[in-house]
């Protein structure tokens, strides 16, 4: 992925807080949008190691 230098969020920190039971895509999809308006991205948790996501299965009718 190629940043430039003139996008909004270029040189910029960003830390997403999550704990575990978060929803995979409610925190992967914000991280992915950021990155690409150039902002470096972590992941920060009030819990040390490793947390855990969900998953949702989607039924259809």
């Amino acid at each position: 992925m190629k940043i430039l230098n003139d996008t909004p969020l270029a040189e910029k920190r960003i830390a997403i807080l999550a704990t575990d039971g978060f929803e995979q895509s409610e925190l992967e999809e914000p991280m992915k949008a950021l990155q690409e308006a150039g902002a470096t991205v972590s992941i920060v948790s009030p819990k040390k190691g490793k947390i855990q996501g969900m998953r949702h299965a989607k039924k259809w009718r």
